[in-house]
């Protein structure tokens, strides 16, 4: 065996952190140690994001059918025949005449009345 390979007994024991070689090479070795770190960091980061954004779009979706839901009902309930229909319920009647035009000036006096 060379002189310079490294027992996978000496990695278990830790007695290679003693030798010279490993103090010239401790600030690289730490240095890949902490990207290390800051890559898994990153990746829990990204998955986090990744669920948040997927729980978002699912109820972006929720919403979105709910609001389709609702616009369909409100233009049902907004029909001419519908509304007839509601307010002969409460006793209202449609008026035969047309409605009137009355344009009051800024100190209230009638300046017009329109008769169609």
């Amino acid at each position: 065996m060379k002189a310079k390979e490294v027992k996978i007994s000496e990695i278990i024991k830790g007695s290679f952190l003693a030798d010279s070689r490993w103090n010239r090479h401790r600030l690289f070795v730490l240095w890949l140690a902490l990207l290390a770190l800051l890559s898994i960091f990153s990746g829990h980061m990204v998955e986090r994001k990744v669920l948040i954004l997927s729980a978002l779009q699912s109820e972006m979706k929720d919403l979105n059918s709910e609001f389709t839901e609702t616009r369909s009902r409100l233009m049902k309930l907004s029909m001419r025949s519908k509304i007839k229909q509601r307010a002969e319920a409460v006793g209202l009647v449609e008026s035969k005449e047309p409605p009137l035009m009355i344009v009051v000036d800024k100190k209230g006096r009638l300046v017009k009345q329109d008769e169609k």
